[in-house]
């Protein structure tokens, strides 16, 4: 999912998708991937944003950590 990134070089933005397969338990291991990714990194993924994005931004990510986004 992350092959072609370079960590080491600094990013303004970085675009990552995660696709559920139809597997048991693959939903709640994204959930685990995302809150672990959330906690990782040094400011919130909404940081920086507007008022409005960073609202939808903010519950969109809340809700993929805990496995009720689908998308």
């Amino acid at each position: 999912m992350l092959g072609g990134l370079d960590m080491r070089a600094q990013k303004k933005e970085v675009n990552v998708a995660i696709v559920l397969s139809e597997e048991s338990g693959a939903k709640e291991s994204a959930a685990k991937f995302v809150s672990a990714w959330m906690a990782a990194l040094p400011k919130e993924p909404w940081h920086g944003l507007g008022f409005m994005q960073r609202i939808t931004a903010k519950s969109l990510w809340t809700r993929w950590a805990a496995g009720l986004e689908e998308r």
